[in-house]
């Protein structure tokens, strides 16, 4: 984050305040919420500062603190303040004493101040040399810099003071040389080798001496044994049943063994091949799908699908397989500027086939500022784009602040009602706070869906007494977690208000053979089919007229005919796209291989 320059603990303080140490701050705590903190307890603040604000691994192992100058008078107070909250964290207060720091040594000083002007000369030859250079690069630049100096200085100090000590190590004595007589001095200096000099300078030249290497050991062979002699004798002469002595029979028992082994390799191999797991091939055409119950004779519509589930290979794979499997139409949903554009380029590549919306996710809501906000809104004029969303609260995860989920959703309740599209809507552990900031446009809202219904029962009959839509995916196909909605989804939500979807690739229905073996956490529109069945099973009714109210409701909720025809209408006056290729010669080339 950022490290004040103004730090009020260097300051000397005033006669009759004293300085508070503040510790374990959020990393989002600013100087006046800080004030404002010991101010609402009664507390004259004279001056306050956020020494250093730094994040790391994210809010909860962040930690911060800060200084803040009071009246003698109000210490006591303040210190009342010890494992208070701010900004959901519990900060501690402390008497800080400045007047107990070490003042710097006189040496040490001058050569901080020696080190600070020669910084400052540098830096102004620099900013002179790069005084047309964008601001950015040049704080990199002289972030970079700094921190080199730092830690140069920190290997000449560390050097400096290791030489000291080897030189101190090595130096003698100064006062018991000084001590010594001139007359003993100068005897030492003039003494006459001995004859223990003579041994001593012996023994260094043979220790300097190169070492002879080593001759290698030559290693002798084993002479066998007279026991051992005997018993090889006798297997030579010996013969076996075949006519064999017994060192023949060994070779040939060894020589056995390895075909044996080459003979079962190949076998192991076989075995090995049969237990590798993989992937079973998913069924493409209409016959393979009805042979695992992936088909709905009246066509169906997926609400609500993630750009993800089609991926950049195979995209049109997927496509053709929701088609063979009675899936005429798709929504892409868009969960981010990036994902709202592609879905938008699938619509495009796929036309009346596949349509998309423009909206972020309540978890990606701290990327929506006003530039993205106003890309959504140009996105929302393609007739491609069929209404705006995914978006709304989530507090389940809480990927982003909760004020900021709210006011990303506002915006998007607002851009909905101005470009007159249908709203579609995530809420999870968040009904209060959703139904709140929808009843401030009650009377203008446009049609709401609520995509992926999972909540209660009270929740699910607001909505539809709200005039909502809701969409049901595989969450209320699988066993266990689905069986709560299954017990009173026919009572609360009537068929004209009920759509289909996938939410692909994920909420894979387990009541499923086929889900379980080709789309188990990868799922895709062709399975709408198994949703489509379990609905029809909780409600009684065939699958045909599930299919028929669903279609229904979809096609008047998106009003596909109109944005279709606004979508043809634009491709029309768009340029076509300028290429490179000869059509003529590739033509030639088509009709010339019979194609």
């Amino acid at each position: 984050m950022s490290i004040s320059n103004d730090r009020i603990d260097t300051k000397p303080a005033p006669a009759g305040t004293a300085l508070l140490y503040v510790n374990n701050l959020a990393w989002s705590v600013l100087p006046d919420q800080l004030s404002e903190h010991f101010s609402n307890s009664g507390i004259k603040v004279l001056e306050h500062s956020i020494a250093v604000r730094q994040r790391n691994e994210g809010p909860a192992r962040s930690r911060g603190f800060g200084f803040v100058r009071v009246n003698d008078s109000d210490v006591n107070a303040a210190l009342a303040l010890q494992q208070t909250e701010l900004s959901g964290r519990q900060i501690n207060v402390f008497v800080s004493d400045p007047s107990a720091k070490k003042e710097p040594r006189p040496r040490a000083q001058k050569k901080q101040n020696q080190d600070q002007d020669q910084d400052q000369n540098q830096d102004q030859n620099q900013d002179q040399q790069t005084e047309g250079e964008p601001q950015d690069n040049r704080r990199r630049r002289n972030r970079n810099r700094n921190r080199n100096r730092k830690r140069n200085r920190k290997q000449s100090d560390s050097g400096a003071d290791s030489g000291a000590e080897a030189a101190g190590s090595q130096a003698p004595d100064a006062s018991e040389e000084t001590s010594a007589p001139p007359q003993r001095r100068r005897q030492n200096r003039k003494r006459q080798p001995n004859a223990d000099d003579n041994q001593q300078s012996e023994q260094q030249q043979q220790q300097q001496q190169p070492k002879q290497p080593r001759k290698p050991r030559q290693k002798q062979a084993k002479q066998p044994q007279p026991e051992q002699q005997q018993q090889q004798q006798q297997d030579q002469q010996q013969p076996n049943e075949n006519g064999e002595g017994q060192r023949k029979k060994r070779q040939r028992n060894r020589n056995r063994n390895k075909n044996k082994g080459s003979e079962q390799q190949p076998e192991q191999t076989q075995t090995q091949e049969r237990t590798r797991i993989e992937r079973p091939k998913r069924p493409l055409l209409t016959e393979e799908l009805k042979e695992y119950g992936l088909f709905s004779e009246v066509p169906l519509i997926d609400i609500g699908v993630n750009v993800n589930s089609l991926g950049a290979r195979n995209s049109a794979m997927a496509i053709r397989r929701g088609q063979n499997a009675g899936v005429k139409r798709v929504i892409i949903l868009g969960t981010s500027i990036k994902t709202s554009r592609a879905g938008l380029r699938f619509a495009r590549r796929f036309h009346d086939v596949i349509f998309s919306t423009s909206g972020i996710h309540p978890h990606n809501a701290n990327t929506a500022n006003d530039k993205v906000m106003e890309d959504l809104e140009k996105l929302a004029e393609n007739g491609e784009v069929v209404a705006i969303g995914e978006c709304g609260l989530d507090y389940h995860r809480d990927l982003a602040p909760r004020d900021v989920q709210a006011s990303v959703f506002e915006k998007h309740v607002q851009l909905a009602i101005k470009t007159k599209l249908p709203l579609i809507i995530h809420e999870r552990e968040a009904f209060e706070d959703l139904v709140a900031i929808l009843n401030k446009y009650q009377t203008q809202l446009p049609p709401v869906v609520i995509h992926c219904f999972t909540g209660t029962k009270e929740q699910l009959e607001s909505y539809v007494a709200m005039g909502f839509y809701v969409g049901l995916t595989g969450f209320i196909a699988k066993k266990e977690i689905g069986q709560n909605l299954r017990s009173f989804v026919k009572g609360s939500l009537p068929l004209n208000r009920l759509m289909l979807e996938t939410d692909a690739p994920y909420m894979t229905p387990d009541n499923d053979e086929a889900c379980k073996k080709f789309f188990i956490g990868r799922t895709q529109s062709c399975i709408l089919p198994v949703i489509q069945r379990t609905i029809a099973e909780v409600y009684g009714v065939s699958d045909d007229e599930i299919a028929r109210s669903t279609t229904a409701n979809a096609e008047k909720f998106f009003n596909f005919a109109d944005r279709g025809a606004l979508a043809k209408q634009q491709a029309d006056a768009r340029p076509p796209v300028e290429t490179s290729v000869d059509v003529d010669s590739v033509s030639a080339g088509v009709e010339k291989l019979g194609l």
